[in-house]
């Protein structure tokens, strides 16, 4: 069984309406700023360091991704922490066994971003007005 784990990001930002806006990948780790377009005046930053493995695929595809029952899907949130995704059960058995790694993703209306890294370094509200983006 597919679990989730809300992660609770202190702001809101509906899954129904946001985006993945920029993802930036750095020796260091990775940087993605989302989106949403009811508001484009902020952006929401998440930021790792020591990324394994990452993928952006739409939201449709994430849905048929796998048929076995899901637990912890609640409506509108938009970060889980992920537990035995075939994503994560894809990678060698080497990074699998280390149990620092985790596996989180980052639901919107149009993308999703798996990420899979030992920890979510910065998760949090805007860092500056995003003026219009779109």
């Amino acid at each position: 069984m597919v679990r989730y784990i809300p992660i609770d990001s202190g702001f809101a930002l509906a899954c129904s309406t946001s985006d993945l806006l920029e993802l930036r990948w750095r020796h260091e780790g990775i940087v993605a700023d989302f989106i949403d377009p009811t508001n484009d005046e902020r952006l929401w930053r998440v930021q790792f360091d020591e990324v394994i493995a990452i993928r952006v695929i739409d939201e449709f595809y994430i849905s048929t991704e796998e048929e076995t029952p899901k637990e912890g899907l609640v409506a509108e949130n938009f970060a889980y922490l992920v537990e035995n995704r075939q994503f994560f059960r894809s990678q060698p058995e080497l990074l699998r066994r280390d149990m620092d790694f985790r596996h989180y993703q980052f639901v919107t209306a149009w993308a999703c971003l798996d990420v899979i890294s030992h920890k979510l370094r910065r998760f949090g509200l805007p860092l500056r007005a995003a003026g219009n983006c779109r």
